[in-house]
């Protein structure tokens, strides 16, 4: 991983003859994080790309964090742009939290009106399994925002406990 951040670093500062150690301004670091985000948009797009000429009936899916501001500004997902562009079909938020305020919070910023039909909402079923109200309230808050669908994670906490399998029974058809 370091190699290629090193790498990443390099062709940046080839391409555009700034050292971010020797320009620490706002506009180089600013120029370094949009290379970062194009970078990963270009990712994203050439696996899309490569998906759908295999079979244009392949949906294409992304995970990401939960809170608008930290996808674009820290882990550099611009997803947004790629339901827009059509590099990908759906994208699963991982809004894994047992702060219920958290959760609805993050929920409620994510599920933008143009694009709410290309939303999976992801909760966080192993950290609620010995509080099933608190998943319960979660489940009942995401049925309000009605997302796409609802991702319940992870699979080894379902498959172990009963209390969550049977959770899902009751409210999954």
């Amino acid at each position: 991983c370091l190699f290629h951040i090193a790498k990443t670093y390099q062709y940046f500062k080839e391409k555009y003859n700034i050292d971010l150690k020797k320009d620490t301004s706002k506009e180089a670091y600013h120029l370094w994080d949009t290379f970062r985000r194009d970078s990963v948009t270009s990712i994203v797009e050439k696996i899309s790309t490569k998906v759908k000429s295999i079979s244009p009936e392949i949906l294409v899916s992304v995970t990401i964090v939960p809170s608008i501001e930290r996808t674009y500004l820290v882990t550099f997902q611009n997803w947004t742009k790629w339901i827009n562009k059509k590099y990908v079909n759906y994208v699963v938020c991982m809004n894994y939290t047992d702060d219920e305020e958290l959760f609805d919070l993050n929920s409620e910023s994510v599920m933008l009106p143009s694009i709410r039909d290309n939303i999976f909402m992801g909760i966080g079923a192993y950290l609620l399994k010995n509080n099933l109200d608190a998943l319960y309230k979660e489940f009942k808050s995401l049925k309000k925002l009605s997302p796409r669908g609802i991702v319940i994670f992870s699979y080894d906490d379902i498959a172990t406990n009963k209390n969550l399998q049977n959770f899902i029974r009751s409210n999954f058809n």
